[in-house]
């Protein structure tokens, strides 16, 4: 009877403790991995989530593209669990020629999840060529405008479910040619509503 009151105990404290965990965002300890990746672009990517608006309207960009931002997947009960533990910082190449740069690993319960936001806090691109704005180049710096709350959000209905067996791989494609073509050129910014309509987000 004792064995059997402290193994109810035991579970009731895991389960409370799980529940804690999913309420304040952070995602439980688990058996199933998430590797999230981040990349300037993906080129004639057709698995990208990104709306049909966000045409790339200049390919090829060169240079770099900073990125500060915190990651989240919504579980198959509502509850929102952060991937990245705080905002993490990568820089990658703007063109996605050299690739998808890891962002965070995650360990996270097996299961079911419905959809996955991003919360940029910074996104500034470094642009050294190929970037046609008008009749002529742009090169420089180049920064998507925050709102009002200092970051930006994108969120992105991206079915998946996660195993012990093998590592998830979730991909953040920046498809950067698609909103540096939008630039302004005066002020050197991109509105918030066009890079977040050119993210996509992909889970492989």
């Amino acid at each position: 009877m004792l064995k059997r009151s402290i193994g109810l105990m035991a579970a009731a404290l895991l389960v409370g403790g799980l529940a804690a965990c999913e309420k304040s965002g952070t995602a439980p300890e688990g058996d199933a991995q998430m590797l999230v990746e981040v990349q300037g672009d993906q080129a004639g990517s057709s698995a990208s989530t990104a709306p049909a608006t966000a045409s790339r309207e200049s390919a090829g960009v060169d240079g770099t593209v900073k990125v500060r931002a915190r990651v989240y997947a919504r579980t198959a009960t509502g509850a929102w669990v952060e991937l990245t533990q705080g905002a993490v910082e990568r820089t990658v190449d703007a063109s996605g020629r050299g690739g998808a740069q890891l962002l965070t690993t995650a360990s996270l319960q097996a299961g079911g999840y419905s959809r996955v936001r991003v919360e940029f806090e910074d996104v500034r691109a470094n642009v050294t060529g190929g970037l046609m704005v008008g009749v002529g180049s742009l090169e420089g710096e180049v920064k998507v405008v925050m709102d009002g709350s200092g970051r930006t959000v994108v969120e992105r209905e991206v079915s998946f479910t996660t195993g012990s067996e093998a590592a998830t791989r979730l991909l953040i494609d920046l498809n950067a040619s698609a909103w540096l073509g939008r630039v302004n050129a005066t002020t050197r910014t991109v509105s918030e509503a066009d890079f977040r309509s050119a993210v996509g987000v992909t889970v492989r």
